[in-house]
């Protein structure tokens, strides 16, 4: 292929105006030298060059994400054997750095054990771009890597402690190759204490980090602490698989053998169960005493998995979710969980529990204060809890595994604060939500601003009858749909063709419904289960 006239003249000039070939790599600089060539001023083309390239290379580094064994840019995905240069262009690059996800995996293929280090492929490429001095100025780091790529990960956190605000570290392993119940069994009764997890390095002081999320590693309870106390602006902490150890506790464990056999389980479950049933063992409602550091920047605390005793440093904390617990929880954990919610969490309002063994949340709901918003699942234990708070309820979204609601009627009429309500399928049907309406009222009637109500029998006829008298819009989930829609002139209106093959059923509660709807002064989303749709404001009030 022959060198185009461009190429021509760069060759022979660049280099005489300072600047390098890279520096006008971007189309719209090449087009913009092009139209100026003809005016054979070479160096102010140039020139303009190095202005775009120091405007627009800050904004096109400003995000990266390096997954293995590639290094992939907000723009795309680069292939494996440009991996070197790659980590020379994040080398120049590094200070414009904004975000940077590093994220590693073992190829299923390797048959690696992911807890023996040795064993672990050695990944050149990876430690290169944790190794990029030049990246000082992250605002947000996640970092999900090898057990041996602990030390470079550390340093690029010291190197840019100054700046984070957003900081998640976990450490990878292939679930394929996890160890099976009977290895673990096998390996403790060898005397092996590791619990699967990855020791956490020392993290630096990080001063104006706001967010924390742990994964997968372990450390003393005492270095918990420190961590804590070297993020004093903290306002979100998150674990997963994250063990907390009492260095004392595991000593004494090591110099004592162990009571009962680990293959025993039966007996082992037998003695939890004789040991729950103690009194001594059982919740009493009295003062705990404070504990020698708490943070008092922490609002949100997630869970995943297993619940952490550590809530008697979070005295302002507000949100507490969990997520992914299949199994129940030990009672004594839980009565200790809650005794501390009771006692040192005053002012926690909102609780999320999605993937959640429902059969512990009466207890945490019963522990709070004042609850004001609830999310996710709920059994009918659990709604009753909830309904406990009704003087201070704003928010519910419910549902169980299920995907049913129970009373959600009873929140409708008994929570004067509530702003949004939603529920999933229940077996509610029209008859008591017209006595609900007409004889009991609604105590949230002036609050409501959200509502999702299932209403057993009520099809979607009725329920664009009910819309159109509402002259609702249809909110679409997908915003090119959406875009569409608009350019279509379908946006503004319901479709009413969809509903005129469908039989009209139950006119007069429609009607009756809907006038009611109306009269709701602060009503702007509306889903009877047909999707979302926004009422105007002259509509309602």
């Amino acid at each position: 292929m022959h060198p185009t006239l461009v190429d021509q003249h760069l060759n022979a000039e660049l280099l005489t105006a300072g600047t390098t070939h890279s520096s006008i790599n971007i189309p719209e600089i090449s087009a913009l030298i092009a139209v100026y060539l003809s005016k054979k001023d070479l160096n102010s083309c140039c020139q303009v060059s190095q202005s775009w390239q120091q405007q627009f290379a800050p904004l096109l580094w400003r995000a990266i994400k390096v997954l293995f064994p590639g290094l992939v840019l907000i723009h795309g995905t680069v292939p494996a054997d440009k991996i070197e240069a790659d980590t020379a262009i994040v080398q120049k690059h590094g200070r414009h750095i904004r975000e940077l996800v590093v994220h590693v995996h073992i190829p299923e293929s390797s048959g690696a054990n992911p807890f023996d280090e040795t064993a672990l492929p050695l990944h050149n490429e990876l430690p290169a771009v944790l190794d990029c001095l030049s990246i000082t100025n992250l605002t947000k780091l996640q970092l999900a890597v090898f057990s041996n790529n602990r030390e470079a990960s550390q340093e690029l956190i010291e190197r840019n402690k100054d700046t984070l605000r957003f900081l998640f570290v976990g450490f990878q392993f292939d679930s394929k190759n996890k160890p099976t119940r009977e290895q673990k069994r096998t390996w403790r009764r060898q005397g092996n204490k590791q619990d699967f997890r990855v020791h956490l390095f020392q993290l630096p002081t990080l001063a104006n980090l706001q967010s924390l999320y742990l994964e997968k590693c372990y450390l003393t309870k005492d270095r918990f602490l420190d961590i804590l106390r070297g993020c004093p602006v903290l306002k979100e902490l998150s674990l997963r698989k994250v063990q907390l150890r009492d260095p004392q506790k595991a000593a004494a464990e090591e110099k004592a053998p162990e009571e009962v056999p680990m293959d025993d389980l039966d007996l082992l479950e037998s003695l939890i169960a004789e040991r729950e049933q103690d009194p001594q063992y059982q919740l009493v409602d009295l003062p705990l005493p404070a504990p020698d550091y708490q943070h008092h920047g922490i609002q949100t605390f997630r869970m995943c998995g297993e619940l952490y005793l550590v809530l008697e440093h979070f005295p302002n904390l507000k949100t507490l979710e969990f997520y992914r617990f299949d199994r129940r929880s030990d009672t004594l954990e839980l009565n200790d969980f809650c005794a501390a919610i009771h006692s040192f969490c005053p002012q926690l309002q909102e609780i999320w529990a999605y993937g959640f063994e429902c059969s512990m949340l009466p207890r945490i709901v019963d522990s709070t204060r004042h609850l004001v918003r609830f999310r996710g699942c709920s059994d009918l234990k659990t709604v009753l809890s909830i309904l406990g708070h009704t003087d201070t309820l704003e928010e519910a979204n419910l549902s169980d595994y299920t995907e049913r609601t129970f009373l959600p009627l009873r929140f409708l009429e008994s929570c004067p604060r509530l702003k949004a309500y939603r529920s999933s399928h229940t077996s509610t049907t029209t008859q008591e939500v017209l006595a609900s309406i007409t004889e009991s009222g609604w105590a949230c009637k002036d609050q409501l601003r959200e509502l999702r109500l299932s209403i057993k029998g009520l099809s979607p006829a009725p329920i664009n009858e009910i819309m159109v008298a509402l002259r609702a819009r249809r909110v679409f989930e997908n915003s090119h749909r959406v875009r569409l829609a608009a350019a279509s002139g379908q946006a503004a209106v319901p479709n009413e063709a969809l509903f005129r093959t469908g039989e009209v059923d139950s006119m007069s509660f429609h009607e009756v419904l809907a006038r009611f709807l109306g009269s709701l002064p602060r009503l702007e989303m509306l889903n009877l289960g047909t999707g979302w749709y926004r009422i105007p404001k002259s509509a309602s009030g």
